[in-house]
């Protein structure tokens, strides 16, 4: 699962990300900025691609879903979350977390500096 999330996401960060005044994120995505309101869908699109098939839920089911375990520490491909809003972390820097988001790349800092602290979880893969 770690390999095809790694190779998704180098993929998707390889695209050009233009400022734009579109509705459409500057990825090329299926789905629309509002949409992704939340950032669950841009999640769930990442797995999805990866060929991980993860449930469509809304973020803030993240905690009370059987999917999803919470864990202390953020680390590469964990969520962080906040209560309407959701990132998948990509790569650990000197001082923070990557996460790429459909505008582009941010950190888990700059995004704690704009929503308070984040809760992490761990999508757990159930047996079929």
């Amino acid at each position: 699962m770690r390999f095809f999330l790694i190779l998704t996401i180098f993929i998707m960060s390889a695209f050009s990300f233009a400022s734009s005044s579109e509705v459409r994120p500057t990825l090329n995505l299926p789905f629309t900025t509002e949409e992704n309101y939340d950032g669950y869908l841009f999640i769930w699109y990442t797995f999805k691609v990866a060929g991980i098939e993860i449930p469509h839920i809304r973020t803030a089911e993240i905690p009370v879903s059987k999917n999803f375990k919470r864990v202390k520490k953020p680390d590469e491909f964990i969520i962080a979350w906040w209560p309407n809003y959701a990132v998948l972390l990509t790569e650990k820097t000197k001082t923070s977390y990557a996460s790429l988001i459909p505008e582009g790349l941010t950190t888990l800092e700059e995004l704690e500096s704009l929503r308070g602290k984040a809760a992490f979880y761990e999508y757990i893969e159930n047996e079929k």
